[in-house]
């Protein structure tokens, strides 16, 4: 169907009644990004803490609403899954921040749910709604980059401050600093991804001295890397840092390399190199290509977008969340996808402990399978 098309028959559609959980600066934002959105009502708020006066300081409540159709998970990473579980069994079609969950068991639990109540699940992965990186998307699929064999993203991010409130009091991200290797994948494993199209097969993960914050909290390391190999055998490279002296030019990085051609995305400077078009040595403008590739919803909504956190991502994340609950089309960012991009936060963690020994992706897409 044409663009255009879905575009009509959403707005024809019935209103979405939208429930946010979790009212803090995220869910704040979020909250702004949907009401901005035509044909969705928002229609319940809650949040924790009582001084935020949201109407529900229990989540369970608002699920009980009859005038609830869809919820916005935007709550401590570790309280995620646990949520979007509860919301699917009381038929709720779900938009959860990232990461899905952190623990495996978790991971199961989110995959049974939806496959249980056959529900609606979407994470919110805003970095696979970047212009540029839905440039590159559209453009490995015309074949620009040849045959992809190796991809490295990461999050680099120098934030020490936010895993703890003040000395030996960590924050929800200082629990998961301490508990968990890299413990916020997706931004960097999302797009990745969904360029390479392969299931990911097994991980092997090292990770730096806890150098930096050392004695201000437990920490599991300054700095984590790990190796994907995927079911084809092509290879990917995802680092996280958040606590290392340096500057913050960008926070993501990625660098996909094909048979014809090689694009990397660093310190916010993107660029391209493809066979038979550049000069031997030097990289080529990116602009023309991004132009040249726009995805159809940049190009039709891009100025509605901008305005929105994360360069306009924000927005077309949460725009395809409700168009395709209203049209009864399948989840963007499926859960099956969404549960193996964040077991990256489980499996690094083992590897690490193990000295790096290679841990292998559960088979979450297998139907009636055993766990494992």
């Amino acid at each position: 169907m044409l663009r255009r098309h879905f575009l009509a028959a959403f707005l024809a559609a019935p209103s979405i009644r939208l429930g946010v959980i979790g009212m803090g600066n995220r869910g704040t934002s979020l909250a702004r990004v949907a009401r901005s959105i035509p044909n969705v009502e928002i229609t319940a708020l809650c949040d924790i803490d009582p001084a935020r006066q949201m109407g529900f300081t229990d989540y369970r409540k608002l699920l009980d609403l009859s005038n609830v159709d869809a919820v916005l998970i935007a709550t401590p990473e570790q309280t995620h899954a646990r949520i979007a579980v509860d919301a699917l069994d009381r038929g709720k079609a779900v938009l959860s921040e990232v990461a899905a969950a952190v623990t495996l068991e978790e991971c199961w639990e989110l995959v049974e749910a939806v496959e249980r109540n056959r529900g609606f699940y979407m994470m919110a992965e805003n970095c696979c709604y970047y212009r540029s990186n839905l440039a590159v998307l559209a453009m490995v699929k015309a074949g620009v980059f040849g045959e992809i064999t190796y991809a490295d993203c990461a999050y680099l991010h120098s934030l020490p401050g936010l895993g703890y409130t003040k000395p030996g009091v960590p924050t929800w991200r200082g629990r998961l600093m301490n508990d968990t290797a890299n413990w916020y994948p997706t931004h960097s494993i999302g797009p990745v991804a969904q360029w390479l199209d392969d299931r990911f097969a097994t991980l092997t993960a090292l990770s730096a001295p806890a150098a930096r914050i050392a004695g201000v909290i437990p920490y599991s390391g300054d700095a984590n890397i790990a190796l994907i190999q995927t079911e084809k055998g092509k290879l990917i490279e995802i680092r996280i840092d958040i606590v290392s002296a340096r500057p913050t030019v960008s926070t993501t990085h990625y660098l996909l390399q094909g048979t014809k051609g090689v694009y990397r995305d660093s310190e916010g400077q993107k660029s391209i190199w493809l066979e038979g078009v550049h000069k031997e040595n030097a990289w080529g403008d990116w602009a023309p290509y991004e132009d040249k590739y726009e995805d159809a919803r940049w190009k039709a909504e891009g100025g509605k977008a901008k305005a929105s956190a994360h360069g306009g991502a924000d927005w077309f994340t949460l725009r395809a969340f409700f168009e395709a609950v209203a049209l009864k089309q399948p989840s963007p960012i499926d859960v099956y996808s969404s549960v193996e991009w964040s077991s990256i936060i489980a499996l690094t963690t083992a590897s690490v402990k193990e000295k790096g020994r290679p841990q292998d992706f559960p088979k979450f897409r297998q139907a009636g399978r055993a766990r494992g």
